[in-house]
């Protein structure tokens, strides 16, 4: 979703995950990723609202997390993520959606 909503913005954002990453590292890539993404948008005006003053920072996780912290972290991820590429999607992909597809 982000590299979709990434390629829409044509930004460039860092995206590199550690070698050897663990959920932890990719939560904080993701959130990252998509903190820059949405400051791209709503500088642009693609976004416009309350989403503009949010910034996500998914907490800290102790490794080896329980199954159900990392599934807590990755919902809270995606209930960011989502509606962001869904909003992104809406006003910038063409009527095809040949850029905003689910994989």
């Amino acid at each position: 979703m982000l590299d979709q909503v990434s390629a829409l913005l044509k930004a460039k954002t860092d995206d590199t995950a550690l070698a050897d990453s663990d959920i932890d590292s990719e939560v904080r890539t993701a959130a990252n990723r998509y903190n820059s993404l949405l400051s791209i948008a709503c500088s642009r005006s693609v976004l416009v609202g309350p989403p503009c003053g949010d910034t996500y920072a998914p907490r800290a996780l102790s490794i080896p997390a329980s199954d159900r912290l990392l599934r807590e972290e990755i919902e809270d991820a995606t209930s960011r993520i989502y509606p962001f590429w869904i909003a992104v999607c809406a006003k910038l992909d063409d009527d095809a959606h040949s850029t905003c597809q689910m994989e």
